[in-house]
């Protein structure tokens, strides 16, 4: 049985992810949008869909290409796919969603992250919106992580992390490490920002 509590999945770039790892996003059966985009892909997959975002152009060829996928819903619209996929998510009362996609900070309308609780999977990182606040997680001593500060240079403070030293013993300036094993925290009272968390790769 779906639960709009448990997050769903909105698959925009398939190629930056990998089959084995959406199937653990999918383990608690999630409701699965797509854009025309990704079909392809999707379909080679064998997964079943629940809708597909599409152009007005496209929705017979569409509807062709999913008729084995019945139930499904295909939403065929003049302009953002994109948006056009979180609008259907949040208007049906989902409160959480994971995004397949490369990594594009102007991606999702900051409406939709101030509404949702959105994280983006990109090759190896996942990506955690905060719109202002802390954000706090415990973790253990190896994982890496960047913060992307937005519409600011003043970069957020952070707790138990520290710049990663690479195995040539060099600063990374790129990647954050946690001092030790236990909670790190990212806050900025004023900004949004976004936290990448190195899951992979």
């Amino acid at each position: 049985m779906r639960d709009e509590q448990e997050p769903a999945l909105f698959i925009i770039e398939p190629e930056a992810s990998n089959l084995e790892f959406i199937q653990q996003l999918l383990e608690w059966s999630p409701t699965l949008v797509v854009v025309e985009q990704a079909l392809d892909q999707v379909l080679q997959w064998g997964i079943k869909i629940d809708v597909v975002v599409c152009q007005e152009t496209s929705f017979e060829n569409i509807r062709t290409q999913t008729a084995n996928q019945y139930p499904i819903e295909i939403i065929a619209v003049n302009d953002n796919l994109v948006e056009h996929g979180l609008k259907y998510l949040y208007h049906r009362n989902h409160v959480s969603v994971n995004i397949i996609t490369q990594f594009d900070q102007d991606l999702v309308k900051r409406d939709f992250l101030e509404k949702m609780d959105v994280i983006v999977f990109s090759h190896e990182f996942k990506a955690f919106y905060v719109a202002q606040g802390a954000w706090k997680k415990w973790v253990t001593a190896d994982t890496l992580f960047k913060v992307l500060p937005i519409a600011t240079e003043i970069p957020p403070q952070t707790e138990n992390l520290m710049p990663y030293v690479d195995v040539a013993d060099q600063p990374n300036k790129q990647y954050l490490k946690p001092e030790h094993e236990g909670f790190i925290q990212v806050s900025h009272d004023d900004h949004p920002f976004w936290v990448f968390e190195k899951v992979g790769g």
